[in-house]
């Protein structure tokens, strides 16, 4: 995806930065019977929603979250029905649009992405300019690529001074001890366990500030069914961003 065409579309998500969101807190309905079924992976931005509903704050709302190993089977998830909602970052969503054709609108921002996702080496690799010739682990079907393409586009190297490995965030860790990779794309938490077993930070989204969101998405037709189950306005202009 070109840059330009991603910080067009952050500079509309930061629009709703001032949206009040009765998305986590939602009391219960009566006589509704839908359920809301919210996929992620493990992420730490994520993490509100499993801490709302230990809390208790969706008894009887028909809100329950689902955590699944990877960005790449939220979207997976999404694409056949199984979920009506994901969290994913801005890219991938837009990758989930362009893949399905589906509509849907952007409920939360989740948060802003300033350091934990990275590109993590070996030891020995000291800086950006050493990875080329070496392999590197990335989650291509997800935020992986965009990272790739900036970790690219900033070090000056092309796709083909890099060797690369599809590997999905629930296996990064077990390639990194394997050493079977030279280093990884990656994020916390799996960013801090691999930087205890010695891992180098070559890269980071603080060298890309305001690129990387996290949202969450949710189908429209589930919205237009159920829209008690979601309420968002925007107290200046009612602002609401959809795709």
């Amino acid at each position: 995806m070109r840059v330009e065409a991603m910080q067009k579309i952050i500079g509309l998500a930061l629009v709703s930065l001032c949206v009040t969101v009765c998305f986590l807190l939602y009391p219960k309905q009566k006589n509704s019977h839908a359920v809301l079924k919210i996929g992620s992976n493990l992420w730490p931005g994520y993490e509100p929603y499993y801490l709302a509903e230990y809390n208790g704050y969706y008894k009887n709302s028909g809100i329950r979250p689902i955590r699944l190993s990877s960005a790449t089977q939220v979207m997976s998830a999404y694409k056949d029905g199984q979920i009506d909602a994901a969290c994913l970052t801005i890219n991938e969503a837009l990758k989930l649009r362009e893949y399905t054709g589906d509509d849907f609108s952007i409920v939360l921002i989740n948060d802003v992405s300033s350091g934990a996702d990275a590109l993590v080496a070996e030891p020995n690799i000291k800086s950006l300019h050493e990875i080329k010739g070496k392999l590197i682990g990335v989650e291509r079907s997800a935020l992986g690529a965009y990272i790739l393409h900036r970790i690219l586009q900033i070090s000056g190297l092309s796709i083909n001074d890099v060797k690369l490995q599809q590997l999905e965030i629930n296996e990064h860790e077990n390639a990194f001890k394997n050493k079977s990779i030279d280093a990884v794309i990656t994020f916390d938490p799996v960013k801090s366990r691999l930087l205890g077993l010695g891992g180098k930070v070559l890269f980071d989204s603080t060298s890309i500030p305001g690129e990387i969101i996290d949202v969450t998405i949710v189908r429209n037709s589930f919205l237009e069914k159920n829209p008690h189950m979601v309420s968002q306005r925007n107290r200046q202009s009612g602002t609401k961003i959809s795709f």
